[in-house]
């Protein structure tokens, strides 16, 4: 079966719920934000929605690579927000231009577009 899938949200664990949303929103521009009795919660951009849940436990990093049309634009909000870059804007050999942020909880977060020609 294929052709099934119709989006998927990561699920990131946090210390705080209300703190990781405020920061997705304030610093990395999502909007559309919930949150479900302070333990679970989400933000969405564009069509991405990524959902965060308290962590009962430590918190091991996830990574999670994004797609977007104009990564240099991207770069330049997050940078100018005091957003934690971890690999700075540069053009891959596999033919994308990507730069990674850490966020609040030490998750990477990846933003890349197709290298222009």
């Amino acid at each position: 079966m294929k052709d099934f899938i119709k989006g998927a949200a990561p699920v990131l664990p946090c210390q705080d719920v209300d703190a990781a949303i405020d920061y997705y929103k304030n610093k990395l521009g999502f909007d559309k934000t919930w949150v479900h009795q302070g333990f679970y919660g989400g933000a969405y951009n564009g069509s991405a929605e990524f959902h965060f849940h308290k962590a009962q436990s430590e918190i091991h990093p996830i990574i999670v690579y994004c797609f977007v049309d104009k990564v240099d634009d991207v770069y330049e909000f997050v940078k100018s927000n005091g957003v934690e870059i971890t690999n700075e804007l540069t053009n891959q050999v596999y033919g994308l231009r990507d730069f990674t942020i850490k966020d609040l909880n030490g998750h990477f977060i990846s933003f890349a577009s197709q290298i222009e020609k």
